[in-house]
């Protein structure tokens, strides 16, 4: 049995914006988002030992770091076993939420003088920067729409995050298996 939770998440609030549960062959899975797209809670009960460090390691991560997991819902999918592929190494890196704050403050500071310029700045970048703030503050309902505001970034902004990672795998690569 493994259960944790981000230290904001109460299981009496009803802000949960998305939950994924699986009850099946003797195993319950269940992950607990709020609208913000956020992982609140996890909880695992199953015969199969599981990495409970790791799986405390995803508490605090958006969905959109967990390579399709919102789409869960709609097929019966072994969320644990998803989430110890390959692809996800570097999210239980100690080092990637640190990373990660650091990409986000990249983002911030690109974005908070487009929105100081107000009338006289470029439309659409000020719309793609609107569009994430308010999904910031009224939640991400889905991964199409993330992915919608994302397009209409700047290649640059995408650069940035893309470089930033890169360097993260490459800096980390001695703890990371399969990156080389």
């Amino acid at each position: 049995f493994f259960h944790g939770h981000a230290p904001d998440y109460s299981s009496g609030k009803k802000k949960a914006g998305k939950t994924l549960e699986s009850d099946k062959n003797g195993v319950y899975q269940q992950l607990v988002f709020g609208k913000d797209g956020i992982l609140k809670s996890f909880t695992y009960l199953g015969e199969k030992s599981i990495d409970t460090f790791k799986m405390a390691g995803l508490l605090g991560l958006p969905f959109t770091y967990m390579n399709g997991v919102y789409d869960f819902t709609s097929k019966p999918t072994d969320v644990i076993g998803h989430l110890h592929e390959t692809w996800s190494m570097a999210l239980f890196h100690d080092q990637f939420q640190k990373e990660r704050q650091l990409i986000n403050k990249a983002l911030f500071d690109w974005a908070r003088p487009i929105l100081a310029e107000g009338k006289a700045g470029n439309k659409d970048l000020q719309n793609v920067v609107k569009d994430l703030v308010k999904m910031g503050k009224t939640g991400v309902k889905n991964e199409k729409m993330v992915t919608a505001v994302l397009e209409r970034m700047p290649t640059e902004q995408k650069k940035l995050v893309q470089a930033r990672i890169l360097h993260f795998l490459k800096a980390h690569k001695n703890h990371l298996p399969y990156v080389r």
